[in-house]
């Protein structure tokens, strides 16, 4: 099945001719590209061969050639359609004028008569050049009819060339609906009659064949850009654009180009204007150029249903051939405004790079972003307290903490140059602010260890985000840490206590603890056993004897302050005949011991004063420790 088939209108370029004699001595023909449109030669009277048309920035210009075998009267009638518009316009004649009609799409809103008679046109009585203006709303031709060449009515103009036989209607542009601030396309249809009650029209041009009463042809001419990219005129088929688009327009060859506007609109009516922009074109050639009119906004426009159009800027500059035009300015009519669909998305594909206190947040690049706002609250609906930040990157890791707990976050991307633009916000994503867990690894769980333990533990990095501090905890039972033995918060990775532990069973445990002082899960509780080592006895031996004062020596340990010694008379000294404290691995005791058995033992004790295990030994006090055999000789 075929599509359906748009409307296309193609249209000349019109050629400017001032309106300034100094400036344009010459009529339109002399013009070149004035040429509208052609007609075959037939000799009678009626007939008509050509049309031209022009126009300077106050007047259209309008003309036609007259059959040289032209006698008698001769009715004359130009339609003006200024919209193409289907069904706008009259779709009859104006009362007591040739019954010609033209299709729907080119009727006409304004009307022209003039009546040549043998040899000349008749100009001379009051309103005999005749303005017709169809009235839309009354639905009818307004019965006001209006002189063309009244200077103070209309203020138009009829001129003609028996040498030339070249006939020619000034146009004021605001006598026709070209006002200069609404789009405007001439589309004019001439036609021959042999009187105004003909019923049909004895030629026409553009060519429409003889003897016809409605015109199906009609040749148009603008000023005006064709605008390509992006969209159409039709709201109903505007493309959805998420960025700013090329904004691309065509020209043909224009006369006195300076440059173009572009205005963008929110409106089809163009009364609420969102940018415009001045194009200059210093000495550019009047010729077709593909990239002459291509422009993309700096800066991102607002999300809305968005009309845009181009207008004409030209000028009249004094030169050699021409010395006196004036140095001026002025803008042909706007084109048509196409239209499209803004509607910029949201940052996309949300991610964080983890969840610890110190989170990325990432999204994906926005063409068109100047920077990107992002919100975190912890409330999904972004009321009370929300935290936010710009930045002209596509991530963000915030330089303070969070404090753990559910957090809800979205970005949008926005653009300040030249104006102001925000996108919608993201999706809200959802983010669970913890801390990481740490690993122990020392001590090793159930380890017994002499002296108070080196804790170590690995750190957590990741790509932005590393253990600032840990907290310790030790208790002497597994439920103990309300009231910790001892506490610490650490920037390292390992730890040595400088307090001293009593021996016995000790219960340890780890966290994270961010810049904030937030802490994260604490480790599994683990166990220790502290116990001094006892020290090893070198001499007496046990069992050994030695004299009345012995001397007592030991192996120092690492970490003892100082060492106590005990002698007694038996295995359970209760009744120590020596108890002593020395920072010394050796005593020698300051009275004699009496002759017997006796035990003795050594613990170490740290700084603190606790004192670790006993270790201990046997000995016998003999006054001759040192005796000399002589051997037996026998004979």
């Amino acid at each position: 099945m075929w599509s359906t088939a748009p409307r296309l209108i193609v249209a000349q370029q019109t050629r400017w001719v001032g309106s300034w004699p100094v400036c344009a001595p010459s009529l339109v023909p002399d013009t070149p590209n004035t040429l509208l449109a052609t007609s075959p030669a037939t000799g009678s009277p009626t007939d008509l061969t050509t049309l031209y048309a022009a126009q300077d920035k106050d007047y259209w210009y309008v003309g036609f050639n007259v059959s040289p075998g032209a006698t008698g009267n001769i009715v004359y009638g130009l339609y003006l359609d200024g919209d193409q518009t289907d069904n706008s316009g009259a779709n009859v004649a104006p009362p007591n004028r040739p019954a010609i009609t033209t299709v729907s799409y080119y009727r006409p809103e304004y009307a022209v008569y003039v009546v040549y008679s043998n040899t000349q046109f008749l100009t001379a009585t009051p309103k005999s050049v005749a303005l017709y203006r169809w009235d839309a709303t009354a639905g009818q031709w307004d019965p006001e009819i209006r002189d063309l060449l009244d200077q103070l009515q209309v203020g138009g103009g009829f001129t003609y060339d028996p040498t030339s036989r070249y006939a020619e209607f000034k146009l004021p542009k605001t006598a026709i609906g070209d006002a200069g601030f609404s789009p405007f396309m001439l589309s004019p249809a001439l036609f021959s009659a042999a009187a105004n009650t003909a019923t049909v029209a004895a030629d026409t041009v553009p060519d429409n064949g003889q003897n016809v009463s409605i015109f199906n042809e009609v040749k148009s001419i603008s000023d005006r850009l064709s605008l390509a990219l992006p969209g159409d005129n039709s709201s109903s088929s505007a493309p959805a654009l998420a960025v700013m688009p090329f904004i691309y327009a065509e020209a043909g060859n224009i006369d006195w180009l300076r440059g173009t506007r572009l205005q963008i609109y929110r409106d089809p009516i163009f009364n609420n204007l969102l940018l415009e922009q001045l194009f200059t074109c210093e000495g550019c050639q009047n010729y077709v150029d593909v990239f002459q009119h291509v422009y993309t906004a700096l800066r991102l426009l607002e999300d809305n249903t968005l009309y845009w159009r181009y207008t004409i800027r030209h000028f009249s500059t004094s030169s050699l051939t021409a010395p006196l035009c004036p140095n001026l300015e002025y803008y042909s009519p706007p084109s048509e405004a196409h239209v499209f669909v803004k509607y910029g998305p949201a940052p996309s594909n949300l991610r964080v790079n983890d969840n610890y206190t110190s989170p990325t947040f990432r999204w994906d690049d926005a063409e068109g972003a100047g920077t990107y706002r992002l919100q975190w609250s912890p409330n999904p609906d972004f009321s009370g307290s929300v935290g936010e930040v710009t930045t002209n990157h596509n991530s963000f890791t915030a330089a303070n903490p969070f404090n753990p707990g559910q957090y809800y976050w979205r970005v949008r991307y926005e653009n300040y140059t030249g104006g102001s633009y925000a996108s919608d916000w993201s999706l809200s994503r959802t983010l669970v602010i913890t801390l990481p867990q740490v690993s122990v690894t020392q001590p090793a769980p159930g380890a017994i260890v002499s002296q108070p333990p080196t804790f170590k533990w690995l750190p957590v990095l990741t790509d932005t985000w590393g253990t600032p501090y840990a907290r310790v905890q030790i208790a002497s039972s597994p439920t103990g840490f309300a009231n910790p033995y001892e506490e610490v918060v650490v920037d390292t990775i390992n730890w040595t206590t400088t307090r001293s532990y009593p021996d016995g069973t000790y219960y340890w445990r780890a966290a994270a603890r961010d810049t904030n002082g937030s802490d994260g899960p604490f480790t599994a509780v683990y166990s220790f056993t502290k116990q001094y080592p006892v020290p090893t006895l070198i001499a007496p031996l046990s069992g050994g004897r030695t004299g009345d004062y012995p001397e007592f020596e030991w192996e120092g340990l690492t970490g003892a302050a100082g060492y106590r010694l005990q002698v007694a008379t038996n295995a359970q000294f209760s009744n120590p005949v020596i108890d002593v404290s020395t920072r010394n691995v050796h005593f020698i005791p300051f009275a004699k011991l009496n002759n017997g058995t006796y035990y003795w033992r050594v613990a170490m004790y740290d700084r603190d004063g606790r004192q670790g295990p006993f270790n201990d030994a046997t000995l016998i006090v003999d006054p001759l420790p040192y005796r000399v055999y002589t051997p037996l000789v026998r004979r």
